[in-house]
């Protein structure tokens, strides 16, 4: 069989070479395959908050207006997976717009005015996403809204 007596010979090697050529290859094959799934993850978490800001600033305003700041980020924790401890972890900041200039640009989670009717109202999250890739660090993933409540 012409295929056998290849790999046979390379089964039979003693120089290594084989081996350490596969690993130089493998090692940054695989994080590139980590860094792509990182960040595909990363895009849906970035999504999936946004669309829950999104739901809460438009269709269910009561949400906000009627619970609190920690009820609140128990509901964007049911719609985000990989936000270690998140009730705890993720910060929601709601003020009126016309504030906005003294809030700074940090989310502060001391910050929770529901506002009055008529209001524009700003909405603001921000959580520290988990990541598998050595070195790299959590990553922040942010929604905003802006609204006029009703």
């Amino acid at each position: 069989m012409p295929i056998a007596a290849p790999i046979s010979r390379l089964i039979r090697s003693t120089s290594g070479a084989v081996a350490i050529e596969t690993a130089a290859i493998l090692a940054p094959l695989f994080l590139i395959l980590l860094g792509s799934l990182q960040f595909s993850l990363y895009v849906i978490e970035c999504e999936r908050l946004g669309t829950t800001v999104y739901e809460l600033s438009s269709s269910r305003q009561a949400e906000l207006t009627d619970r609190s700041q920690n009820e609140v980020a128990a509901t964007l924790c049911q719609q985000i997976a990989l936000v270690e401890e998140c009730p705890h972890t993720i910060r929601v900041q709601l003020a009126p717009l016309l504030s906005y200039p003294s809030i700074g640009t940090q989310v502060d989670e001391n910050i929770f005015d529901p506002g009055s009717a008529g209001t524009i109202m700003l909405l603001r999250t921000e959580a520290a996403m988990i990541s598998f890739i050595p070195g790299v660090g959590r990553l922040p993933i942010r929604a905003t809204a802006i609204y006029m409540r009703s």
